[in-house]
């Protein structure tokens, strides 16, 4: 894992060289996965480590959880990290958007909420994006829209806009 967090990719590589499968579903003694480093790696914005690790098992590790269900994708978006997001999203697009955290956030909403809209744009430029997620509230009612707004990213509410705008501006 900290191979990941310091983008030591040669470290990644050498180490997926021994019985990939073991390395990437090692268990720690606390119970996290070894699956961790690609949600490490998009967190910190080193693209060639989540490349490195998509090598071995990606449909596991983009849909991995961590904590209280923080996708690799929901890193590479709250910090705008769109090379990471690429790179994940070449494995179960619909699924990784799709996904939410207990609260209801989903991958949107941290994007908006930071101001990254290029990250916004390319997941709605996705042809499977369900534009549900442009609606989708947060556990108090908020929508990706909302956040993108009290925050002043006009960048990012015109990008939501894109998608069902009379229903966004009436939620």
């Amino acid at each position: 894992m900290t191979a990941a967090i310091n983008s030591h990719v040669q470290c990644i590589t050498d180490l997926l060289r021994h019985d990939p499968n073991k390395q990437v579903l090692a268990t720690f003694g606390d119970g996290v996965t070894a699956l961790m480093p690609s949600v490490m790696a998009a967190d910190h914005g080193h693209t060639d480590c989540v490349m490195a690790l998509l090598q071995h098992r990606p449909v596991q590790q983009v849909l991995a959880t961590f904590g209280d269900g923080v996708t690799a994708l929901m890193m590479a978006a709250d910090h705008g990290h769109t090379d990471c997001l690429m790179a994940l999203l070449q494995h179960r697009p619909v699924q990784q958007v799709l996904a939410s955290l207990g609260n209801g956030q989903t991958v949107l909403m941290p994007a908006a909420r930071r101001g990254h809209a290029t990250v916004i744009t390319e997941l709605q430029n996705l042809q499977q994006s369900p534009e549900e997620q442009v609606l989708a509230p947060f556990g108090n009612g908020t929508t990706a829209l909302m956040m993108a707004a009290e925050q002043g990213h006009t960048d990012c509410v015109t990008a939501l806009l894109q998608h069902r705008p009379e229903e966004q501006v009436l939620a």
